[in-house]
């Protein structure tokens, strides 16, 4: 059971953590993509109103979220393992 878990946690770090970059990623380039469009067609005063309209804001949120998210998870994830070691074994110096 804890071999398990060790590997879920290495294992679930690496696809999460790669799978966020890349969704970040995405998000960045959809965030550029819409405030160069927008710069194009207004000039480069309305970069401030683009970022705070409901779609830029939408975009940096997906951004943060996934994020948090991903951290959120991993941590619990890793704190289920660190419980079930403490469990195993009691005496361990910390």
């Amino acid at each position: 059971m804890l071999l398990k878990q060790i590997v879920d946690v290495y294992e679930y770090s690496t696809f999460a953590f790669r799978a966020g970059e890349q969704f970040n990623e995405s998000s960045r380039i959809l965030l550029k993509n819409y405030i160069d469009e927008g710069v194009d067609a207004k000039g480069p005063t309305v970069r401030f109103s683009l970022i705070t309209a409901t779609k830029g804001k939408r975009l940096l949120e997906d951004m943060a979220l996934t994020a948090a998210n991903d951290y959120r998870a991993g941590i619990k994830r890793e704190q289920n393992l660190i419980q079930a070691i403490d469990k195993i074994y009691p005496n361990a110096v910390q």
